[in-house]
């Protein structure tokens, strides 16, 4: 298991389109990816699910993977986080 850290950039936070590009890579790989923010965890495949969370901007999201390709997808995703900004 890998567990990383973000924080969310955005003005806007963690809303509907970066939300679904998140969805979109969790997606791509096997590994199971969970998230959590302000004591609510959720499963990256679900946008209901992480929209949930309401992560505004400076809000530091928890992320854990496991699984068969979780390095590949720990940095992808951790990146992702780190650098959307609009």
């Amino acid at each position: 298991m890998i567990e990383t850290q973000a924080v969310i950039k955005s003005p806007a936070g963690l809303h509907a389109r970066p939300a679904k590009e998140l969805v979109n890579l969790a997606k791509k790989y096997t590994s199971s990816v969970t998230l959590e923010h302000n004591g609510i965890t959720c499963d990256a495949r679900s946008m209901l699910q992480i929209m949930k969370m309401a992560a505004g901007q400076g809000g530091q999201i928890k992320i854990s993977i496991q699984g068969d390709d979780e390095k590949a997808a720990s940095e992808e995703i951790t990146v992702f986080l780190d650098s959307f900004t609009d």
